[in-house]
């Protein structure tokens, strides 16, 4: 991919990674091919628009366990899934009352910032 520009090198590695790994191979009855083709010769402003050509050819699958994720998003996700949450220091629980809603502050974590904000 190195003589596609880095939207279009993204696209391509998206259509590609589908490709390989997608089990409907008729892929919801696209042209999978000609849809690669018009999505990779496409010109992008942006990564945000090649981030939006690939929704958009997903979507198309119908297939609601198929989605791209930008690199922040997946970032977070991962994050998240790893325990590399960051916030603000504390453990939170419900408070018993559901019709009220709200949170108590049931442990501030050691080495957490101080009320503040300051380090």
């Amino acid at each position: 991919w190195s003589t596609l520009a880095a939207p279009n090198a993204l696209v391509a590695e998206a259509w590609r990674v589908v490709d390989r790994n997608y089990a409907d191979r008729t892929f919801n009855g696209l042209d999978w091919f000609g849809e690669r083709q018009a999505r990779v010769k496409a010109k992008y402003a942006s990564m945000e628009e090649a981030y939006s050509s690939v929704r958009e050819l997903l979507a198309q699958l119908d297939d609601k366990y198929t989605r791209f994720l930008t690199p922040a998003q997946f970032e977070s996700i991962d994050s998240a899934a790893r325990g590399g949450v960051v916030g603000v220091g504390v453990e939170l629980s419900a408070l018993p009352d559901p019709e009220k809603g709200g949170v108590r502050i049931t442990r501030v974590i050691d080495g957490a910032p101080p009320p503040d904000g300051r380090p």
